[in-house]
């Protein structure tokens, strides 16, 4: 059986937005300016993105690069069965203020009924971890 292929992805260049996504597969993969992990069905999702017509991305605004295996390394069991991670589901306001502050959404837990991750739940959780910082300069 091939290795699928996994690719790393992220926008390029001016955009009015800091992300963009897409569902594949009933999951919602966001892709923002920040580089990330994408299988090939999410390429080919973006792709279509934008080479649709009125699409708020161009194929230019897209960086999307195949990842090759390291010469002559073979892939172990656990590597073949691991799936792409999926990006949480969250807000575009809780997209952007994790990317500004270098936190990944997986940490972070969500408080809506539904699941998505509010910029509040970004909020709460850098409050959070500022909180155990100054506790432990005391």
């Amino acid at each position: 059986m091939a290795t699928p292929k996994t690719y790393t992805a992220k926008l390029v260049g001016k955009l009015p937005f800091s992300s963009v996504d897409v569902v594949v597969d009933g999951q919602t993969t966001v892709l923002g300016r920040a580089e990330r992990v994408i299988s090939e069905a999410e390429k080919i999702a973006f792709e279509k993105l934008a080479a649709a017509k009125g699409s708020p991305i161009e194929k230019g605004n897209l960086n999307i690069t195949e990842i090759k295996p390291a010469a002559g390394a073979k892939p172990t069991a656990a590597k073949k069965a691991k799936k792409v991670p999926k990006g949480p589901n969250a807000t575009d306001g809780a997209v952007q203020l994790a990317e500004d502050e270098g936190v990944d959404l997986n940490e972070v837990e969500a408080s809506s009924e539904d699941g998505r991750i509010t910029k509040a739940d970004v909020e709460a959780y850098l409050k959070s971890q500022n909180d155990g910082n100054n506790q432990n300069d005391e």
